[in-house]
C-alpha cells in the first residue's frame, strides 16, 4: 500500500460524524472556491473587454461629433479667410467715424449667420492693426503688444494662414473651450490680423464630466484641455506616448495603479494639430464590479451548498446513531465472548445489518475454533523451546572467536606496555579484520566500512613486504558513507595481487585500490597491481572460472565467490572482469549499482 499524498493534522483522532463534516467541507465548500476563483478570473477578463469595447466606442461616436464641429469651423474660417463680401467690414480703409460705424452695424449679420448655422460656436472675435479699425465692437479687437506676446497669438502667425487649434481658458467661469485661431491677410498677401473662433464648452464637457472613469481630452499629446481627474503635465505625455506605442489601446499606469485604456485622435482638417480623446478604467474597479457580479451568481450555488450540509447532517446524524449501536454490540460480544441479541441495531437491512450478522457468524466461528487455537499455541511453544535449544548451540560456538578477540587484546597491551607500536597496529587492524569477518553475511555495508576492512589488510601487509610493495587506497570519504556494497569483495582481489603478482618483487611493488561513484547510479571498485600479470591463456582460464558457477575451482574460489554473488543480487550487467598484460600488471574491475543508504554502518 502506498503513502498517503498528504495527511491533515490531527485527523486520526477525529471521530467518524466529524470526518463526514470534513469530507463535505473539502469536497464542497472547497470547489465552490475554486469556482468562484475562475468565475471571478473569467468575469474579470470578460469585464475588462466589456469596458475597452465600451470605451471604444464610446470614443467612436464623440469622435465623429467633435471631427464635424471642427471641420465646420474650419469651413467658416475659410469662408471668412477667402470671402471678400463679408471682409470688407475688418479690411476697408474708412475715412469717416460714420463709415465705419455703419459697416459695423453689419456685423449683426454676420452674428445673424453663424447662429442660424453654426450653434456650436461660442464666439468670433477679430484682432486687427490699429490702423484698420477705429471701433471695439463685440467683434473687433485692436491688436496691443499685450497680445503680440501671448503663446496663443505668436504661434498663430507661425502658422501663415493655416488654421492652428488650441483652447481658450475663461478666466471668470474656469471653462476651456476649443478654439481656432488664424491669420487675415489682405489682397496684397499682407497680414492684418488673426481671427479667433471659440467654440461652445458644452460640447466637451458634457462629456467628459459624466464619464464614471477617468476622462481626457489632451491637445497634441503634452497638453491638458480638459480632464475629470488631476493629471500632471509628464502624466499627459507618459499616458498618451504609451496609448500611441500600444496603437491606442492597452494597459497604462496611473497614479500608481493599472488602468484599462483606449483613445482616439481627432485631427481637424488642414491643420497639424491634433486632440486625444482618452478613457482610463482603473483595474481595482473592474475587479470589483467583477466581484459584485460574481457574488450575485454565487447565490444560487451557496444555496445549493447549504441544503446540501442540511442534508449531510441529518444523515450523519442517522449515521452516527447506527454505528454507535455497532460499538454497543462489538463491546457485548468482547466483553461476554458471546453473540449480540437479535435487533440490537435496529430493522435497517443496510451494510451496518451486514456487519452485525458478520460480527455474529465471527463470534460462533471463533468459539468453534478455540480448541483448534489451544493446540496451536502448544505447538507454538515447542518449537520455541527448540529454537531456544539452537540459538544456545550457536553461542557455544562463538567461544572460539571470543577467545582470539581476548587474546589479540593481550597481545596489543602487552605491546602497548613494551612501546611495540608495530606489533600493537598489527593487532589492532588483525582484530578490525576478524571482528569485521564474523559481522559479515549477507546484509550490505558502507563503503567506508568495506574500504576500512581494505586499509586493515594493507597495512598488515606493508609489515610483511615493507617498502617492497606499496598499497595506495583511494575513494571519497562522504560518497562512502552513503553508499552500500557487499561485505568482502575487494580484500580477495588484494590478496590476490599480494600472493600471485607481487610476493615476487624485491621492488617498486604498486597495488592501488579505488572507488569511484557515477551520477549515483553505478560504482566501480578497481585493483590494480604492476606485477607479473598473465599471459592470454591464462587470463582466459581465469575468467572461464570466474564465470562458471556450476564447478567452482578450489584456487579461484575467492573471486569466483565474489563475482557469482554480485550477479545473483544485482543481475548479470555487474559482476567482475579482469584485464592484464603480461610482465606489466593486472586490472580488477568490480561493477555493481550504487546503493543509497540513509544511515551508516560502524565500521
Amino acid at each position: 500500500m502506498g503513502k498517503p499524498m498528504f495527511k491533515i493534522r490531527g485527523a486520526s483522532s477525529l471521530k467518524l460524524g466529524q470526518r463526514m463534516i470534513l469530507v463535505f467541507t473539502l469536497g464542497c465548500f472547497l470547489p465552490l472556491i475554486l469556482v468562484y476563483i475562475y468565475m471571478y478570473s473569467t468575469s474579470s477578463r470578460a469585464l475588462i473587454e466589456q469596458q475597452i469595447e465600451s470605451g471604444r466606442e464610446s470614443l467612436e461616436v464623440q469622435k465623429e461629433l467633435l471631427t464635424n464641429k471642427l471641420n465646420l469651423v474650419t469651413e467658416l474660417s475659410e469662408r471668412i479667410f477667402f470671402d471678400e463680401s463679408r471682409m470688407q467690414v475688418v479690411l476697408n480703409t474708412y475715412a469717416t467715424d460714420t463709415e465705419i460705424y455703419v459697416d459695423n452695424k453689419s456685423s449683426q449679420v454676420l452674428d445673424d449667420y453663424i447662429y442660424e448655422y453654426y450653434r456650436d460656436i461660442a464666439k468670433i472675435s477679430f484682432y486687427m492693426n490699429p490702423d484698420l479699425i477705429k471701433g471695439d465692437e463685440n467683434h473687433f479687437k485692436k491688436i496691443t503688444d499685450t497680445l503680440r506676446e501671448k503663446e496663443w497669438y505668436k504661434k498663430t502667425m507661425q502658422y501663415i494662414g493655416r488654421p492652428r487649434w488650441s483652447y481658450y481658458s475663461n478666466i471668470k467661469t474656469g471653462r476651456r473651450s476649443l478654439r481656432l485661431t488664424r491669420t487675415l491677410i489682405d489682397s496684397r498677401d499682407k497680414e492684418v490680423g488673426v481671427i479667433s473662433i471659440e467654440l461652445d464648452p458644452a460640447l466637451t464637457d458634457e462629456y467628459i464630466n459624466s464619464r464614471s472613469d477617468h476622462a481626457l481630452l489632451v491637445l497634441n499629446g503634452n497638453e491638458n484641455v480638459l480632464a475629470n481627474v488631476s493629471i500632471t503635465e509628464n502624466e499627459i505625455k507618459e499616458v498618451c506616448q504609451t496609448l500611441k506605442d500600444e496603437s491606442f489601446d492597452g494597459w497604462v499606469t496611473f497614479h500608481g495603479e493599472r488602468c484599462a485604456s483606449a483613445a482616439v485622435t481627432v485631427t481637424p482638417r488642414y491643420s497639424p494639430d491634433y486632440y486625444m480623446l482618452v478613457l482610463m478604467q482603473p483595474y481595482g474597479g473592474i475587479t470589483r464590479s467583477a466581484g459584485r457580479t460574481t457574488i450575485r451568481s454565487l447565490i444560487p450555488l451557496m444555496l445549493a451548498a447549504l441544503l446540501m450540509a442540511a442534508s449531510v447532517l441529518v444523515l450523519n446524524r442517522w449515521f452516527t446513531r447506527r454505528i454507535t449501536a455497532l460499538g454497543m454490540a462489538m463491546r457485548h460480544v468482547v466483553e461476554r465472548s458471546s453473540a449480540a441479541a437479535d435487533g440490537a441495531i435496529g430493522e435497517a437491512h443496510d451494510e451496518i445489518w451486514e456487519l452485525y450478522n458478520d460480527l455474529n457468524k465471527m463470534v460462533v466461528d471463533m468459539q468453534k475454533l478455540s480448541d483448534t487455537a489451544a493446540n496451536e499455541r502448544i505447538e507454538r511453544e515447542q518449537l520455541h523451546s527448540r529454537n531456544k535449544d539452537i540459538e544456545f548451540k550457536m553461542l557455544t560456538t562463538q567461544i572460539n572467536p571470543h577467545f582470539l578477540y581476548n587474546t589479540l587484546e593481550t597481545m596489543r597491551m602487552l605491546a602497548m606496555i613494551n612501546h611495540q607500536k608495530d606489533i600493537e597496529e598489527i593487532s589492532v587492524m588483525l582484530n578490525r579484520l576478524l571482528r569485521g569477518s564474523l559481522e559479515a553475511g549477507q546484509e550490505l555495508k558502507t563503503l567506508a566500512w568495506e574500504m576500512d576492512k581494505v586499509e586493515c589488510y594493507t597495512k598488515i601487509q606493508s609489515y610483511r613486504f615493507g617498502d617492497r610493495i606499496t598499497a595506495v587506497v583511494e575513494y571519497d570519504k562522504e560518497v562512502a558513507e552513503r553508499c552500500k556494497v557487499m561485505p568482502f569483495v575487494v580484500q580477495p582481489f588484494v590478496e590476490n595481487a599480494y600472493v600471485h603478482a607481487m610476493e615476487d618483487k624485491d621492488a617498486g611493488g604498486l597495488i592501488t585500490i579505488k572507488a569511484e561513484a557515477y551520477d549515483d547510479r553505478e560504482l566501480f571498485l578497481t585493483v590494480t597491481d604492476n606485477g607479473h600479470g598473465m599471459s592470454e591463456k591464462e587470463l582466459e582460464e581465469v575468467t572461464r572460472y570466474l564465470n562458471d558457477f556450476e564447478n567452482l575451482d578450489r584456487e579461484h574460489i575467492g573471486i569466483c565467490n565474489v563475482n557469482q554473488r554480485i550477479k545473483l543480487r544485482f543481475g548479470n550487467e555487474y559482476g567482475v572482469t579482469i584485464t592484464s598484460v603480461e610482465n606489466e600488471g593486472t586490472c580488477v574491475k568490480i561493477h555493481m549499482p550504487f546503493i543509497k543508504c540513509y544511515g551508516t554502518e560502524n565500521a
